[in-house]
Parts: structure tokens; sequence; C-alpha cells
């Protein structure tokens, strides 16, 4: 009855089984022997970083909170993902991608080992601002007034152009206020 799904609906919030199944073995009068047949969702028993330097890897550690029996679900290979990519993007790196291969441990009852493969492709660089729609100001100093987008010169040897959101947005807003 209504019980039943309950439980199953309790054991399925838990997010730690992949399969729950409720079935009866057997009816003697007015007993039911039910039997509870579960699967438990993989746990990290390791985990490893491909395809960055060992600072990063470090860097992005701290950020997951991951750690040896956690258990494996699909929020968290998602949340992976995303800090693992968000970390590169701040950096520069806009394109990208990360990939997560799990293998069965054999040293680990029900554990796998996570390897996270992350290829940071190239740094966008800004190699040209064109200013559109300006009829008040030069577009110099339009690019004066931002202060951390800047363009790729052969000159400006120890300020990088990279393209990031977080600066591109404060320097639009000078560009307005200006």
């Amino acid at each position: 009855g209504s019980e039943i799904a309950e439980a199953i609906k309790n054991l399925w919030e838990q997010k730690l089984f992949s399969d729950v199944q409720i079935y009866a073995e057997k009816i003697q009068g007015t007993n039911i022997f039910l039997v509870i047949k579960l699967k438990e969702r993989e746990r990290i028993s390791r985990y490893a970083f491909r395809g960055v330097s060992k600072s990063e890897a470090d860097d992005i550690r701290e950020s997951l909170d991951l750690y040896s029996g956690k258990i494996l679900t699909e929020d968290m290979k998602h949340r992976i993902n995303q800090i693992s990519r968000g970390y590169f993007i701040d950096k520069g790196y806009l394109k990208t991608s990360v990939k997560l291969v799990s293998k069965v441990d054999t040293l680990v009852n029900n554990g796998v080992f996570l390897t996270i493969h992350i290829d940071k492709k190239e740094r966008i660089k800004i190699g040209n601002i064109e200013i559109e729609g300006n009829d008040n100001l030069s577009d110099a100093k339009i690019k004066r007034a931002m202060k951390k987008t800047k363009e790729k010169q052969w000159y400006r040897i120890f300020w990088r152009s990279k393209f990031m959101h977080s600066t591109y947005a404060a320097d639009k807003k000078a560009i307005i206020e200006k």
C-alpha cells in the first residue's frame, strides 16, 4: 500500500542507493514476507587529475571537498565539472572541457577510482577592441577608462590581455559612468 511507496520514496531521497526494489517473497495466510533489495551507489576510493599542473590540481582539490568513501552521485559529477571549469574560466581559459572517468577499484568494495581529465585549451586573449556607436568621446578615452580589459600590444609584456567576465563587467560600468 501507501506505506511501501513511502518507504521507497524515503530510500530514494537519501541518495545512497542506485536501485531500490521491494517485492513479496511469499504469502502465508494474512502474512506477507517482503524482500527489500538495495543497490548501494559507488563510493570514491581515490581520485586524480590529468592534464593540469600539480599546483592547479591542488587549488581545485581545495574547493571540491572530495574524500575517500564519499558517495559518487550525478549531482556530485556535475559539481566537479562546474568547479573545475570555473577555476580555469577565471584564469582566462573560456573553452575548458572536463571529462570524468570512473573505473572500478578492485582494492575497495563498491569503490571507484575517479579520474578528472581537464583540457584547458587556449587562453582567450583580446586582440582588438572595437567601439561602435560612440559619438561623445574618442575611442582612445574609452579604452583608457577600461582599467583591466586591454588589447594585446607588443609593448605590454608585463600585463596580460586575457578576457575575464568579472573585469569586463567592471570596465563596462566604468565606460558607462564616463
